[in-house]
This record gives C-alpha cells, sequence and structure tokens, in this order.
C-alpha cells in the first residue's frame, strides 16, 4: 500500500504540541480532513487540487471557542463538532465556504455526535440524547426534532450512530 503523504510531509494539528483524538474524513475524493485532540480547536484541511495529495489548511478552524472539542464529523458539505463545554456547544459549518452555518446547543457536555445530511444527534453526560433535522435542503438550519430528549439513563451516552 502506497502512503497518501510523502515522507517528512504532515499535516500540523496545533502550533505547539497537542494530542489528536479524533479524525473525520469526506467521502469524496480528495477528502476534506478535519482533527480535534488536546487543544482548543478544530483542525480542518482542504485539498488544493484533485490530482495532488496536498491540502492547505482552513485557517478559520484553528482556534474556535476556547474549549476542547471531544467529537467531530464531516458528512456531504457540512462539518460539525461538539465541545466539552457545560452548555455542549456543537457548531456546523459549511465547507464550501467554510462559514459558521449555526451553533446549537446540547446542554450538557456532548460526550457522542452522529451526523447526516439531514440529522445531528448528540449524546450528553447527563444521559440523553438530543437530535436536530434540517429544515430543508433550501434551509440549512437544524431545529430540535425531539421534545423532550431521548433519556436513556443518568449515566453519560457514549455513542450515537444515525
Amino acid at each position: 500500500m502506497e502512503t497518501f503523504f510523502p515522507d517528512e510531509s504532515y499535516l500540523r494539528y496545533w502550533l505547539c504540541n497537542a494530542s489528536v483524538s479524533h479524525i473525520a474524513c469526506s467521502v469524496s475524493w480528495p477528502p476534506i480532513i478535519a482533527a480535534i485532540g488536546y487543544a482548543p480547536c478544530v483542525r480542518a484541511w482542504a485539498p488544493t487540487s484533485r490530482d495532488e495529495p496536498e491540502f492547505k489548511p482552513v485557517l478559520q478552524l484553528l482556534e474556535v471557542d476556547g474549549e476542547r472539542f471531544v467529537a467531530v464529523t464531516v458528512k456531504g458539505d457540512l462539518l460539525v463538532a461538539a465541545d466539552a463545554s457545560t452548555s455542549g456547544r456543537i457548531s456546523i459549518w459549511d465547507t464550501a465556504t467554510w462559514t459558521r452555518q449555526q451553533t446549537l446547543t446540547a446542554e450538557a457536555p456532548v460526550t457522542s455526535l452522529d451526523a447526516s445530511r439531514t440529522y445531528i444527534a448528540a449524546g450528553t453526560a447527563a444521559g440523553y440524547v438530543r437530535v436536530w433535522k434540517r429544515q430543508s435542503a433550501n434551509d440549512p438550519t437544524f431545529t430540535q426534532f425531539f421534545a423532550p430528549d431521548l433519556q436513556l439513563d443518568c449515566l453519560p451516552v457514549y455513542c450515537v450512530k444515525l
């Protein structure tokens, strides 16, 4: 198997040493790559062309909210990341323009995250799952889908899948 990146070529996650805890990629080729870890940021890289294994960092995502992110996913035209704050912020970016489309709150620290082009689901440290649904293809905003939330028990939810 051939290595995608040449020797001594890597994608730098943070200015200082910080461990990466999660990586997410788009399914399209070449992929959009996103990483989170033990630094207060989401970092993303976009391909420079369809032919070369070269990526440029997305500068808009270098340092976001000052909280450590715990989950990230790339689905279609969306990059979705959740932080460990008590409000459980979930940020949604458009990967074509790299603008933040919306910030949702789970109202508890997020422990797991999954997304599709239509739904976002977040498991929380408070033992419930909050689900949002995209309004329509023309309206990219998400609104809460279940009210009340899906309460499992009082233990953290460590895995959600759509």
